[in-house]
């Protein structure tokens, strides 16, 4: 049993609904392996919003000897430290959450030789965000941030999970 959360999910919470042939008012406790030090140790009380993200940045290709500007792999380095140091929640914090986070999955460039800067260049990430910010809200503030990169760009979104918070 997966959640489906991680990856397709096809033998997740969709699949113990079909198989038990729950209905949307029926009621079922459902787990998470999640603990500090030892099984049991916490129990959650809610969870961040989960967004997937892959973007493709298409630029030139260069010869390591005359390098030029209009490359992914120039742009990089300073798109990451931006979404690292990004405070998505405006400062706001709720007890027991963690703040929102950038977290990168995969980088990858085209196959390319040694001596030549590639033309374009794929990362995917996922934002975690905390009940006090919104989808909505974590997509304008990456969309304002690549408005800064000069580069063609090819953006899919995956949301993965809503966050909420059950309060007490």
């Amino acid at each position: 049993m997966t959640s489906d959360e991680e990856g397709s999910g096809k033998d997740g919470l969709q699949k113990l609904a079909s198989t038990f042939n729950l209905k949307q008012d029926s009621i079922a406790i459902i787990g998470e392996p999640t603990s500090k030090l030892k099984v049991g140790d916490c129990a959650k009380i809610g969870r961040r919003g989960s967004l997937h993200c892959l973007l493709k940045l298409e630029g030139e290709s260069y010869h390591v000897a005359y390098p030029g500007k209009n490359h992914p792999v120039y742009y990089i380095e300073d798109l990451i430290e931006q979404l690292k140091i990004t405070d998505w929640d405006d400062g706001l914090v709720i007890d027991s959450f963690e703040p929102s986070s950038f977290q990168i999955t995969k980088i990858e460039t085209e196959d390319s030789v040694e001596n030549v800067i590639p033309s374009t260049l794929i990362i995917r990430f996922n934002i975690r965000y905390s009940p006090v910010t919104n989808l909505k809200k974590v997509e304008k503030i990456l969309n304002k941030i690549l408005e800064k990169i000069p580069l063609k760009k090819i953006i899919n979104w995956k949301q993965g999970a809503t966050p909420y918070r059950d309060w007490e």
